[in-house]
């Protein structure tokens, strides 16, 4: 399973690139990386965060596994339901 769809992505780029092609022209024609850091680290910010739900729960689930303290193991079980509902 692809946790990003690389096609939507690419798209994405592109578009990006377009938006942002006379900062881009202007940096690599002035040779200024900074610039460019600038406007691809804008880019990666936007990023969605893309993870295994099931592999991060079960990472969670360990946590609470023979730990015996109440509020620890209910910020677990809160942890596990933001995980869940995708942090919403």
């Amino acid at each position: 399973m692809r946790l990003v769809d690389a096609d939507v992505e690419n798209e994405r780029l592109l578009d990006f690139i377009a938006q942002n092609d006379i900062g881009i022209q202007y940096a690599i024609e002035h040779k200024d990386m900074t610039i460019l850091e600038d406007i691809f680290f804008d880019y990666f910010d936007g990023q969605a965060i893309a993870y295994d739900v099931d592999r991060v729960v079960g990472q969670l689930e360990e946590h609470t596994r023979g730990s015996s303290n109440i509020d620890y193991n209910r910020a677990i079980i809160e942890a596990i339901e933001n995980v869940r509902s995708g942090g919403i």
